[in-house]
């Protein structure tokens, strides 16, 4: 998508995980339910973690010949509900009263040599309101654009990246190999033994 771009300034991603379709794991990794001093001492072994998004930065900056400097992690952000929150229909099954945390945003940001910014924004939230998930890449330049994905589903985009990853895995050399070591992903639109 920055092939677009005469100029690229910065990549910015940011990506809405709604807990609704997650399981204990990730609602555990959070910190639902509490207020303000709760959440930052639920989180006090770890105030800046990195986003999810990390390791997907590095790879865009490494695939772009770009040089990282410096990764930056953002403090963790939690999020409260405006107003009393049913979360009885999903892992959680519990009422979230209004002030309390449903979610919390985490952000990595890397800096490279050649001046362009790589950010990753992470938010786990309960879908207040409605909210479904939503998925953006913001390009900043010239020109600058976005694409904007709305309601990614992850837990069907989840499992499915790693069903269309077991050709890749199935045909790769034996011994460790890392992600990028492989092809890159695929949608795989035959039965996947046709892949093999």
């Amino acid at each position: 998508m920055a092939a677009n771009c005469h100029r690229l300034d910065g990549i910015y991603g940011e990506n809405w995980c709604i807990l609704d379709h997650c399981g204990n794991f990730e609602i555990g990794l959070v910190g639902v339910d509490l207020d303000a001093d709760g959440f930052m001492e639920y989180h006090k072994d770890d105030l800046h973690p990195r986003s999810p998004y990390t390791y997907a930065l590095y790879e865009i900056a490494d695939e772009m010949g770009l040089t990282v400097t410096e990764e930056i992690n953002d403090l963790i952000e939690p999020i409260f509900a405006s107003e009393d929150y049913d979360a009885t229909q999903c892992p959680y099954g519990k009422v979230i009263l209004k002030g309390k945390t449903i979610g919390a945003a985490l952000c990595t940001t890397l800096h490279t040599e050649e001046g362009i910014d790589i950010v990753g924004k992470f938010i786990y939230s309960f879908a207040e309101n409605g909210q479904p998930g939503v998925n953006i890449w913001r390009f900043t330049g010239e020109p600058a654009f976005e694409v904007v994905t709305d309601d990614p589903r992850p837990d069907i985009g989840t499992t499915t990246d790693v069903v269309n990853r077991l050709p890749d895995i199935i045909m790769a050399p034996a011994g460790y190999l890392t992600v990028k070591d492989l092809p890159k992903p695929i949608y795989r639109c035959h039965p996947l033994p046709e892949y093999v």
